[in-house]
């Protein structure tokens, strides 16, 4: 099992130059998302799991058709 080490205790924040903690913000914001990404949410895997029954879904003869539907 990893061991969990808060940013706190790796490093210490005013000892960092600006472009170090920009570096540093970026890189936390990455993992953040990156970890988010990996599960769908509930409401996305609702609907590819009635796509993937047939459900709920849309056909258009043509792509005007569905830009028209779609408001576009």
């Amino acid at each position: 099992m990893a061991e969990t080490t808060s940013i706190k205790d790796k490093i210490r924040v005013s000892e960092l130059t600006v472009a170090e903690l920009r570096e540093l913000i970026r890189e936390v914001v990455d993992e953040v998302i990156e970890e988010k990404m990996k599960e769908p949410n509930r409401a996305t895997r609702e609907t590819l799991e009635k796509a993937d029954r047939g459900e709920e879904l849309n056909y258009y003869d043509s792509l005007d058709e569905f830009f028209k539907k779609m408001g576009v």
